[in-house]
């Protein structure tokens, strides 16, 4: 029998899929709510990964689980577009390759925001921008607000679905960035960085390819978080936002633009959630 499962999360926030009655998953889920003692059970930072049939993969910690709902579905036809499982990990053996987790937000800002954001990005001087190791960085200008305040909120849900803990002080800074053909957004590590994050946007019809990013795998060797030689490509699209722990080994994948015209490259606003006051 197939099952709608509902998860819900600290911060307020729902997540739901549907899979058979008798899925593994059904029964990791479970095992991994508060308080619960089950045999095989998760630790207390335990992590779970879901993936969909379509490839989109949703992590949690034991953390950050609420509630599990289960309900039987009666009507199929009632939920033809919920997501539904591939095979679930709900826990992984010592010393195996664990993937990174990451949170990809579809539609990040709203589109009257997107698209004021292309045409403003689009009317800078590219000459008269400045550079950040040969990268142009713009400006945000009159949409710093609303944009800081769109990218603020997806990083505070996304910090939730990673199983992120609250701290006491956090702060994001945003940088709106032009990449050009061969160029690729990286970070400089810092440590009380807690997330990273990468929006991306351009004109259409789009005028480059590649532009993504390379997230390795993980592995524990001896108490010690590294980093495996597997890993995983991810592409963004037009108004997409992904979001990763800052202890994840990254790689941007560089931008190939043919026409070499400032209008044709990548934008992006690369983001970063540190710990401490916005004053230091």
């Amino acid at each position: 029998m197939e099952v709608l499962v509902k998860l819900l999360l600290r911060g307020g926030h729902v997540w739901e899929f549907c899979c058979k009655d008798d899925d593994p998953i059904v029964f990791g889920l479970v095992s991994a709510l508060p308080g619960a003692d089950v045999v095989g059970n998760l630790p207390p930072d335990g992590l779970v990964q879901i993936e969909t049939r379509t490839g989109e993969r949703f992590f949690l910690t034991r953390s950050s689980l609420v509630s599990v709902e289960i309900v039987p579905v009666a009507d199929p036809l009632q939920f033809l577009g919920t997501k539904r499982l591939a095979e679930p990990l709900v826990s992984f053996p010592s010393r195996a390759s664990v993937p990174s987790p990451f949170v990809l937000a579809k539609g990040a800002l709203p589109d009257d925001v997107h698209a004021a954001l292309i045409t403003h990005a689009l009317s800078q001087d590219a000459g008269a921008l400045r550079s950040q190791n040969e990268i142009r960085e713009l400006n945000l200008g009159p949409l710093e607000e609303p944009v800081t305040r769109a990218l603020w909120s997806q990083l505070a849900h996304g910090s939730v679905i990673l199983g992120v803990f609250e701290q006491a002080e956090v702060r994001p800074q945003f940088r709106l960035l032009a990449i050009g053909d061969t160029q690729a957004v990286s970070w400089d590590p810092n440590p009380a960085d807690i997330l990273y994050m990468m929006y991306h946007f351009h004109k259409q019809p789009k005028g480059f390819m590649g532009g993504g990013i390379r997230l390795f795998d993980g592995r524990t060797e001896n108490g010690k978080r590294c980093a495996a030689a597997s890993f995983r490509d991810l592409e963004i699209g037009d108004n997409d936002l992904l979001i990763f722990p800052a202890h994840v080994v990254n790689a941007g994948l560089p931008v190939r633009c043919p026409t070499r015209n400032f209008v044709d490259e990548l934008f992006v606003i690369r983001g970063t959630l540190c710990r401490g006051s916005a004053s230091e």
